[in-house]
């Protein structure tokens, strides 16, 4: 599992990262991206290639251990 998160603050809402999501994850509202399905981020990193302002960061999630019965 993913987590994506997007920097406002440097974001300047050319969208390119949208675009470049092959999970569309992102979506653009007022022209900023925001994060619709977490959960389907594979973690291919291609928002961030693509992110000019170096405004958005993907990191892995540790998983749960299951309790072992």
């Amino acid at each position: 599992m993913y987590e994506v998160y997007i920097d406002h603050d440097s974001c300047i809402g050319c969208g390119e990262c949208k675009e470049a999501c092959p999970e569309e994850v992102l979506d653009l509202t007022d022209y900023y991206p925001i994060v619709v399905d977490e959960e389907g981020c594979a973690g291919c990193g291609n928002c961030v290639e693509v992110c000019r302002q170096d405004a958005i960061f993907v990191n892995k999630v540790k998983e749960p251990l299951e309790a072992i019965v």
